[in-house]
């Protein structure tokens, strides 16, 4: 089971809020903060609606010890990484928990934390200074953390636009395509991954039957399909009207040319931000 599967007691959570536990029952009572009951009758909130929570703001700042997380001025991507290539490294998901209730949105987090952890460990293996299991182990615990992130957003309105998210053929990452999900979650999109990996046909099938606001490609391997793929993805964009971001440590200029109108990000922060903005703003550059 997810730690943010973990439940808080209305007590608990009041003392982490600095709030009286009668308060915090009156919003429990009010809906503001969904609750369950046990079997003898006693309430309980999920740490996942905590976090959503504590990140739509409203609220005291939490005492993020009292909950069992980490604040976010106590941990940097390479005591992060330190703690991944450990033999503990489960630690990580109280940490990137932490973070997320503090405040730090899913575009920085990939940015400024997970993305330099995982390169830290990958180079810790290379240097053989941890061993391929290990990092591995690692890769486990980043993944576990991201899945409960994710079931942690709201259900989006049936209303909100659809994204789709994807890393091609010959690219098998799987953590890259789903930070990028959860910015587009947060972003309020209704966000599918279809995961790494993925045929550039089958994409564009998928692309011309839902017609999605966003498309994002994920790239991790440099030279991933084909230069005819690639004109046929961004030619089914252009077709069903969808916005084509491209990123990833993989994006390289000569890729952005076969990729006609497509979005080059740099980071998941600058995605976050071109999000915001009007779809024509934007025209085709390079990374």
């Amino acid at each position: 089971m997810q730690r943010l599967e973990r439940w808080v007691s209305p007590a608990r959570l009041a003392r982490a809020l600095g709030l009286g536990e009668s308060t915090l029952k009156r919003w429990i009572d009010q809906g503001r903060i969904p609750a369950a009951k046990t079997p003898g009758g006693h309430r309980r909130i999920r740490l996942a609606e905590v976090l959503h929570l504590l990140q739509g703001g409203g609220v005291p700042q939490a005492e993020l010890a009292a909950l069992g997380l980490t604040d976010r001025d106590e941990v940097s991507s390479r005591a992060l990484a330190a703690v991944l290539g450990s033999e503990s490294p489960e630690r990580a998901l109280t940490i990137l928990e932490g973070l997320y209730a503090a405040g730090v949105r899913a575009a920085e987090l990939a940015d400024r934390w997970i993305a330099p952890a995982m390169q830290r460990v990958g180079r810790g293996w290379e240097a053989g200074r941890i061993t391929i299991t290990a990092e591995h182990r690692a890769t486990g615990v980043m993944l576990r953390a991201l899945y409960g992130l994710l079931r942690a957003q709201p259900v989006p309105s049936a209303r909100a636009p659809d994204a789709v998210v994807a890393g091609l053929a010959g690219d098998p990452y799987l953590l890259a395509p789903l930070c990028v999900q959860l910015v587009l979650c947060e972003s309020g999109l209704r966000a599918t991954n279809f995961g790494p990996d993925t045929p550039a046909t089958s994409l564009c099938d998928a692309i011309t039957e839902r017609r999605p606001a966003v498309v994002a490609l994920s790239v991790s391997v440099p030279g991933t399909s084909g230069h005819d793929a690639r004109v046929a993805l961004a030619a089914a964009c252009r077709e069903a009207g969808s916005r084509l971001f491209v990123g990833g440590r993989g994006l390289v200029p000569d890729l952005l040319p076969d990729l006609a109108g497509a979005i080059g990000c740099r980071s998941l922060s600058e995605m976050e931000r071109i999000l915001r903005r009007p779809a024509r703003v934007r025209t085709a550059r390079s990374a």
